[in-house]
């Protein structure tokens, strides 16, 4: 993965997602929050796909009950709750990811010790953010987040093991693509809060 992309991917937080439950929901939700925003808007109701699409894949999020419209303060509060998870997480992680390019061309042991406290960053991002009482269709998008976030720390493990820089090399583009499923849920529920987008470069 290269530097500007693994920057990226500690901003935002939180392997891609796997089957086409996950997939279903979130083309789903893209295409009903283009007419949420920020203030009074209201969010947008589920349609009946991802219940078809979980049931489809026992990985996929949970059928969500029609979803009513959030309030502004509904909104803000739902924003400064995910906020407070996610920025500290961010900088934490955006610290290690530093660590990582740093060494991952000429320290191993380093590189490696990088990656394991990125792992420790993000479950502890993935608790906090389950713990947060999303109402619909936010709770789905949170779900998927974690879901991505859940995959791309099992590939970390995976990258961790290696017993070369040569094999760390070997994980960039997969490490790349699952930054990207975690991007695309956090661009999601950053956009159904009222959030503006992460940081990309």
């Amino acid at each position: 993965m290269t530097v500007a992309c693994r920057r990226a991917a500690a901003r935002s937080l939180a392997g891609p997602l796997g089957g086409t439950a996950a997939g279903a929901v979130a083309a789903v939700l893209a295409m009903t929050l283009a007419g949420c925003g920020s203030g009074g808007a209201a969010s947008p109701s589920l349609s009946p796909a991802p219940s078809s699409a979980a049931a489809a894949s026992p990985s996929a999020a949970p059928a969500s009950p029609s979803a009513t419209p959030l309030t502004s303060a509904q909104r803000r509060k739902l924003a400064r709750q995910y906020l407070a998870v996610a920025g500290p997480a961010n900088k934490a992680l955006d610290h290690e990811v530093d660590a990582f390019d740093e060494a991952q061309h000429d320290d191993l042991a380093r590189a490696v010790a990088a990656l394991h406290r990125q792992v420790r960053i993000e479950r502890s991002f993935d608790r906090k953010l389950a713990a947060i009482a999303f109402p619909p269709p936010a709770d789905v998008i949170a779900h998927l987040l974690v879901l991505a976030n859940q995959q791309r720390i099992a590939l970390t493990l995976q990258e961790a093991k290696a017993t070369s820089v040569a094999g760390l090399a070997a994980f960039r583009k997969r490490h790349a693509a699952a930054d990207e499923a975690v991007e695309r849920q956090v661009r999601l529920i950053r956009k159904l809060l009222g959030l503006p987008p992460p940081e990309t470069s």
